[in-house]
């Protein structure tokens, strides 16, 4: 999957700076808020707003995994909690009914004795 979405990433590359070169003489203006006017080379302009998507796209990636690793490792802590949990509790399961097997043991040796 990661390979195909660098594919992707490469070809959309590829495309735009064909693009890019195939109307470098094209020029866009922009108007400011004080009126005055701006002529922008449209490739420069589409190249920009692509870099700042790309890079957007990583950071909210970046995000997205460290998220990813954090519930994970919680996750983890959490199973290995309760499998501690468990093992503590078959633990004293044990020693309670070891203690019962003693009482009885007590109790019929004191019964017989009577």
């Amino acid at each position: 999957m990661k390979i195909t979405a660098y594919l992707l990433i490469l070809v959309i590359m590829a495309l735009l700076i064909l693009f890019d070169f195939r109307n470098i003489a094209v020029s866009t203006g922009f108007f400011h808020l004080n009126n005055s006017y701006t002529t922008v080379i449209l490739p420069m302009v589409i190249t920009v707003a692509f870099a700042c998507g790309l890079i957007a796209g990583v950071l909210y990636s970046l995000i997205a995994a460290i998220d990813a690793k954090k519930t994970s490792f919680s996750q983890s802590r959490r199973v290995e909690k309760m499998s501690v949990d468990k093992d503590s509790a078959e633990m004293k399961i044990q020693t309670l009914e070891a203690k019962i097997q003693t009482l009885e043991v007590a109790l019929d040796k004191a019964l017989s004795d009577r």
